[in-house]
């Protein structure tokens, strides 16, 4: 994962983010100290997303998928800015 950067996985693995106030991602290598905590975070928000996909499909999902990317999110911000 050379030269990626945390706010560019998140995106790759979750989809569109606002730039603000998550733009600041971008000065975390994915492999820093930070960026893998972020990394190990952002993976599992993805496998909780494709669990709820396997177990409902379509029913409900955006309103689940946001849930957890919001949650994700905050996570990872937590991480990334204390």
């Amino acid at each position: 994962m050379e030269d990626i950067n945390v706010y560019d996985y998140l995106v790759a693995k979750l989809g569109p983010v606002p730039d603000d106030p998550y733009e600041g991602l971008r000065d975390f290598p994915v492999e820093s100290e930070c960026g893998e905590d972020c990394v190990r975070a952002i993976d599992a928000g993805r496998a909780l997303l494709d669990e709820v996909h396997k177990a409902n499909g379509d029913l409900f999902y955006p309103e689940v998928a946001a849930s957890v990317k919001e949650a994700t999110l905050h996570v990872v911000s937590v991480f990334a800015f204390g």
